[in-house]
């Protein structure tokens, strides 16, 4: 923490991400949806290439809660932070639509009560009388549905307690302990969250007694024994030849999420595939699968990683909210006398996919201190037995809500379920 010489002290917030009926829209909510659910998946391919230069294994994150607290934060943003943050994250242009946008698509995003479960939740904790710009709270409060609460952050244990009781909740316990009480101390001033959490049944389920052990290819030379699940139904699936790669989609009961399986063609792939998703879109895929008869055979696996994010958002531009010297989030203070920054910025994601569908959270928070297609063969035999990636991806609104790497199906497996993937 450091001292402004003139302008008082820096003080802290902190943001929170914390991962996991359809209405009829007016046109004008529609475009803003749409455009922020384009947005979300461009991200997510910027994303992805930031973290791999970081993370050398098994990965699963949330771009979608990133993105939507990331949007909390360019609320308060002004000058070049603003732009910083609007570049990086691909966000629309204009402010209103992308505020527009990201109400549309909370509202859009709620579970239909019968085929799966997804949660999504803003909050926004305040220092024990901290004041908030009005035009701050009215974004958050009508645009994301965050209740804004008060906490003392000199009681770091109690307040963290709050915090991460709210995201435990939320998550199903699937996410415990997103921040300690070390993140929280005299400077903090605000702590941002958004939790998401999905719990869905596959449409076609998996039957557990056909359920082996079989290979999983760690590269050319090695293999390890994973718990192989196995199907045959009716899949959306196709070629990228782009990606070297093929694709699979898997959709989860009611028809509006899907998990989208992309398996390169060759045993040590992934890492090919992840440099040429660098210049291709994931909005592209889903058009260009077609319903074919597919044998799949596929682990089963859980995954929970642990991600520093200041690094990646530095990476994709964004890092000028880090610098206490530079970020300009005056539009969040009514007191202009505190300057905030960046300080902090993690995510905590969650994924198990079995027989019967998958479970999925995560959460992410950021603290700031003050200052031509060939000929295709009728069935497909399909056999996920090497580094692979899978994204849940909502097929109405064209967004990812989780992306994740699987490069050793093992380390996920039930004798292994608790590991968890740090990445710094």
């Amino acid at each position: 923490m450091t001292m402004a010489s003139s302008q008082g002290f820096r003080t802290a917030l902190l943001v929170l991400c914390v991962i996991g009926s359809f209405t009829t829209m007016a046109n004008e909510s529609e475009t803003a949806l749409k455009a922020v659910a384009k947005s979300n998946t461009e991200f997510t391919s910027s994303l992805y290439n930031a973290l791999t230069q970081v993370v050398d294994g098994n990965l699963i994150f949330s771009p979608y809660s990133l993105s939507a607290v990331m949007a909390m934060v360019k609320a308060g943003a002004k000058g070049r932070t603003a732009n910083d943050i609007q570049t990086a994250m691909k966000y629309p242009t204009d402010d209103n639509t992308l505020f527009k946008g990201y109400k549309a698509l909370l509202e859009s995003l709620k579970s239909d009560g019968q085929n799966f479960t997804l949660e999504t939740v803003n909050r926004v904790y305040a220092k024990t009388g901290f004041k908030l710009q009005s035009r701050f709270t009215s974004i958050v409060e009508e645009n994301f549905g965050a209740k804004i609460e008060q906490l003392d952050f000199t009681k770091s244990s109690q307040a963290a307690s709050t915090i991460n009781d709210f995201v435990a909740r939320t998550t199903h316990d699937k996410i415990k302990d997103l921040i300690s009480p070390g993140d929280l101390d005299s400077l903090t001033r605000l702590v941002l969250v958004n939790a998401i959490y999905f719990k869905g049944l596959w449409k076609n389920q998996f039957n557990k007694q056909l359920t082996k052990e079989a290979d999983f290819h760690l590269n050319k030379n090695d293999t390890v024994k994973v718990q192989m699940m196995k199907i045959e139904a009716d899949f959306p699936y196709g070629e990228i030849e782009e990606l070297n790669a093929k694709a699979i989609a898997l959709p989860y009961q009611g028809d509006r999420l899907s998990m989208i399986i992309l398996l390169p063609n060759e045993i040590e792939g992934l890492k090919d595939m992840e440099e040429k998703l660098k210049n291709f879109s994931l909005a592209s895929i889903p058009s260009r699968l077609r319903e074919r008869k597919i044998n799949l055979s596929m682990p089963k696996f859980t995954l929970e990683s642990t991600i520093d994010l200041k690094g990646p958002l530095t990476a994709i531009g964004a890092g000028s909210i880090f610098d206490e010297t530079k970020a300009d989030f005056s539009g969040i203070p009514e007191d202009k006398s505190e300057q905030l920054y960046v300080s902090k910025a993690v995510q905590k994601a969650f994924i198990e996919v079995n027989e019967e569908g998958s479970e999925a959270a995560a959460a992410t928070a950021v603290s700031f201190n003050r200052r031509n297609k060939p000929k295709e063969p009728r069935y497909h035999n399909i056999v996920v037995d090497r580094p692979f990636s899978v994204n849940i991806y909502s097929t109405q609104f064209d967004t990812v809500l989780f992306y994740g790497a699987i490069f050793n199906a093992k380390e996920g497996q039930p004798d292994n379920a608790n590991d968890e993937k740090h990445v710094e």
